[in-house]
């Protein structure tokens, strides 16, 4: 399912992005769910101002430094206008755009570009930008609360609706912390894709860890797998504007 933090609103569900939030941008190593020490790859998770729009992005890179995948998500005046999605190693690239109460999609693989075009349900979620909605969602899911969206998926040229609700809580070494549950809303979904969890500092309310599937890919061309980790975070940069 293709599916840190500073407290603002970035979500597309009548909330709009707070005029002097502050910029971040945390700093993650990938690591396979199975175990192992080393990290796999890299990941770059940002909300920053770019020419008076909000823009969350995300950068995957190997070990060597080389761009895996990115995605940027693109916000004019509170609102989500376009995402742009590449993952090189699948060669594939993809563009969402916002307009006039539709949502158009393109998805390019091998060449082939597929299009299509559905209604602007109001309630998009960029898979970059989910960590962002729960902090802006935070007292109603802390509460019990379960909160729904729809995230895109570029290459189904369609978006899917989705769930999060909090998992569990607990206290360790004096800090305490609360990890959410993602989850596609449709039953018959839910038995066949696992669930993402997102683990936060309660008292900064920042990103420190991501377990689910992500943008990067294994295996050989031709016979690539969706990634599925576990993403440690840190943050790299904070400042208030």
């Amino acid at each position: 399912m293709h599916l840190k933090s500073c407290v603002l609103s970035i979500v597309t569900l009548g909330i709009a992005i707070t005029a002097h939030a502050s910029e971040s941008v945390l700093s993650g190593k990938a690591f396979p769910t199975a175990g192992g020490s080393a990290p796999l790859f890299n990941v770059e998770l940002a909300l920053k101002e770019e020419q008076q729009k909000r823009v969350c992005s995300q950068l995957l890179t190997d070990r060597a430094g080389k761009v895996i995948a990115s995605t940027k998500a693109i916000y004019d005046s509170g609102r989500l206008s376009s995402i742009s999605f590449e993952q090189r190693q699948s060669r594939e690239t993809a563009l969402i755009e916002i307009k006039d109460g539709k949502v158009f999609y393109s998805h390019t693989k091998d060449g082939k570009t597929n299009r299509s075009t559905k209604k602007d349900s109001g309630d998009l979620v960029p898979f970059s930008a989910v960590p962002y909605f729960i902090v802006s969602k935070w007292d109603e899911i802390k509460s019990g609360k379960t909160t729904e969206f729809k995230v895109p998926i570029p290459e189904r040229l369609q978006a899917i609706a989705i769930r999060v609700s909090k998992e569990r809580t607990w206290t360790q070494m004096g800090r305490r912390y609360t990890e959410f549950k993602m989850e596609p809303s449709s039953a018959i979904f839910r038995a066949l894709v696992e669930p993402d969890y997102y683990v936060f500092d309660d008292q900064s309310k920042t990103l420190i860890e991501h377990r689910g599937r992500t943008d990067a890919k294994t295996g050989a061309p031709g016979n690539l797998d969706d990634f599925t980790g576990r993403i440690v975070y840190r943050p790299l940069v904070s400042s208030g504007k």
